[in-house]
């Protein structure tokens, strides 16, 4: 899930805890959904289920996806959730 931040320019990236996670993952990209994985950029990395992400654009358009790192590797990303930034 991504929420309006406490501030403009933000957002709160709410990802579904696991309990063997050890980190979480978030990345994102402007406009559109990029047809490859090298369209994504990292917005960050968590040890907490729960991050907020700043220095976004206000009015653009983002789309967010996240993973989990587990002691069986990385999970796959969840599919793409969209963001106007304010």
């Amino acid at each position: 899930m991504i929420n309006d931040g406490l501030v403009s320019g933000t957002v709160d990236a709410v990802m579904k805890a696991i309990e063997s996670a050890g980190a979480y993952n978030v990345e994102i990209t402007i406009g559109e959904i990029p047809t490859t994985a090298a369209g994504w950029k990292s917005a960050g990395s968590s040890t907490s289920a729960r991050m907020t992400i700043s220095g976004l654009t206000v009015g653009s358009k983002c789309f967010f996806r996240m993973n989990a790192l587990t002691p069986l590797g990385l999970t796959d990303f969840c599919d793409p959730v969209s963001k106007i930034i304010i």
